[in-house]
């Protein structure tokens, strides 16, 4: 009766011992898939993001590019409608510039 009772424990914990087995190996498999998912979402995102940041450095580029010739007209028209006056500011920007790297 001894012998019975301990080869019946024996079983059982045996059998404890494998569905134990069987429930860390599912939840390690479970947790494998779920770092698979999280790694796809992730480079999804950094390539989302990176096309966006594409497209934001586009449309400030074409901007700077606007407002520079923007300006580039607007000095234009003024040096064209004050050409004595631009040259005085001309010569007086270069004088400036020649103390300042004389220095």
């Amino acid at each position: 009766m001894y012998n019975n009772k301990n080869s019946r424990d024996n079983q059982q914990a045996r059998d404890a011992q494998q569905r134990l087995h069987k429930e860390l190996h599912d939840d390690f498999e479970s947790i494998k898939q779920k770092m698979r998912e999280t790694r796809e979402a992730l480079s999804q995102t950094a390539y989302d993001v990176s096309g966006k940041a594409e497209e934001l450095l586009i449309q400030s580029l074409k901007g700077a590019k606007e407002k520079s010739s923007d300006i580039q007209d607007n000095v234009v028209t003024y040096v064209k409608a004050n050409p004595v006056k631009s040259i005085g500011y001309a010569f007086l920007c270069g004088v400036i510039a020649a103390k300042l790297l004389h220095k």
